[in-house]
């Protein structure tokens, strides 16, 4: 923000008095409340020269010290660049372990085996028990690796930085690194030629090689975008935020981490998209109804597949190495199953922002499993014996430790309900965030694939056996 903006955001918590002689109207800033342990020498390194400090009280008697670091910079971005590790080499670990993820539609799933294919596949039940399996694959990677140890696959690194192509995602100017695979499934209505895909690695240090998106840019060439944590490695990969400097203002004496009236003004602009319960379907960019499926596409059948792939998304899940996503408006969310559950925006300015709502911990989960109940059951008519027969249909797990909440006053929290679902489609998955009271939460996540597990549950909701 320029420099009218951060006076406009220390008026609405009523700073009195604020020397600004210190900040340049021509630089943009942003306003940070790390709380009272902020060390800016752990959160910069020796990146930033000593910075200027100053003192603020509120009319509330909050008192802050902010500090206005000044970048130091000694090398040009050329030396820095020349002095990085190349993504083709931050890529090649990734490549050579063949390690693959799925993405879940309506109709098409999709797997993709970093550094050897992408495929795209729908099964459907046949007569006798069977599947019918229609699958192609969108392109092959050239796995052969040079006297460096470095695919020969991958493109040639950018020269310079300047020559790091880069691409709009959520309205955040993004660098990607760009691989080809080829020589797919033939396609029929090209004369034969094979399928290839445009593969592009973004940074993001949360995620877990999985793919955002899929699109066919044209008849049979296609585009996928995978966030990996590799490439984070490298700085000029990393989403850039404008070159903003960052003002961090920590609470002096029993001062809480942020003004309270910058809390409640930021409260009642924001929309809670939680207040109001709406499902999301993981992926609704490829929803295609059965009649339009052509012959073009290679049908195979096959009794074997579907059942192993459905066991390996499930082992990815309950791992926490297959994470499901949803979105409310403003907040987007995430949960990876025995890990954590949080919310993120994204924005040009500030790039991302995340607010972790819970994390995972077996022992605080029994502990609030001893006052709850954590596995629900229904009553379900017998066809064959006309009998009523008690099935879990959900589970609860408790999340709890997430960032401290202002509002409430303590740390965040949820309840994440998982529930069988039956549904035309095997494969879909809702998913949704609700916020009954302030700062705690409930994430529902309903599908089929949930059916099974559920029968492995014990008192206290928690998944044993083998999938």
């Amino acid at each position: 923000m320029a420099l009218r903006h951060v006076i406009t955001v220390l008026c609405i918590v009523y700073l009195v008095p604020l020397v600004l002689t210190v900040l340049d109207d021509t630089v943009k800033y942003s306003l940070s409340w790390p709380g009272k342990e902020f060390d800016l020498k752990d959160f910069a390194g020796e990146q930033y020269n000593e910075p200027e400090t100053l003192k603020i009280k509120t009319q509330n008697n909050e008192e802050y010290e902010c500090m206005i670091p000044t970048y130091l910079k000694e090398k040009s971005d050329e030396e820095e660049y020349n002095e990085a590790t190349p993504p083709s080499k931050l890529l090649s670990p990734l490549l050579k372990k063949n390690t693959c993820t799925y993405r879940l539609g309506l109709y098409w799933q999709y797997e993709i085996c970093h550094g050897k294919h992408i495929r795209q596949f729908h099964e459907d039940k046949i007569a006798g028990g069977g599947t019918k399996l229609q699958e192609y694959f969108l392109g092959y990677f050239k796995d052969a690796v040079d006297e460096n140890g470095v695919l020969e696959g991958l493109k040639p690194d950018p020269k310079t930085s300047d020559e790091i192509p880069t691409r709009k995602f959520d309205g955040v100017t993004t660098p990607y690194y760009e691989l080809e695979m080829t020589s797919g499934t033939p396609c029929d209505l090209m004369g034969g030629t094979k399928r290839k895909t445009r593969v592009l690695y973004i940074c993001d240090p949360s995620s877990a090689n999985g793919m955002i998106s899929v699109v066919e840019t044209s008849s049979c060439e296609y585009e996928v975008v995978v966030a990996t944590p590799l490439l984070c490695a490298n700085p000029f990969y990393r989403v850039k935020s404008d070159d903003v400097n960052e003002i961090f203002c920590s609470p002096l004496g029993d001062t809480p981490a942020k003004p309270h009236a910058l809390v409640m003004e930021e409260k009642k602009d924001r929309v809670q998209p939680s207040r109001e319960r709406r499902e999301v379907v993981v992926d609704r960019a490829d929803e295609i109804s059965s009649d339009a499926v052509k012959d073009d596409y290679r049908r195979l059948e096959n009794t074997q597949i579907s059942s192993q792939t459905d066991k390996m998304v499930l082992r990815q899940f309950l791992k926490g190495e297959f994470c499901l996503t949803g979105n409310s408006g403003w907040w987007s969310y995430e949960f990876c199953y025995g890990k954590y559950v949080k919310q993120y925006h994204i924005d040009k300015v500030s790039g991302r922002t995340v607010i972790m709502v819970g994390i995972w911990d077996e022992d605080a989960h029994l502990k609030w499993a001893k006052t709850r109940t954590a596995r629900h059951v229904k009553g379900v008519l017998n066809d064959n014996e006309g009998e009523v027969e008690n099935q879990v249909n959900m589970v609860e797990h408790f999340y709890h430790k997430g960032d401290f909440c202002e509002a409430a006053n303590k740390p965040r929290e949820v309840v994440v309900r998982l529930k069988c679902k039956q549904s035309g489609s095997k494969h879909s998955v809702a998913i949704y965030l609700r916020e009954p009271s302030t700062c705690s939460y409930i994430l529902g996540v309903e599908s089929p694939i949930i059916c099974d597990l559920l029968e492995t549950a014990d008192q206290n909701g928690l998944f044993h056996g083998d999938v």
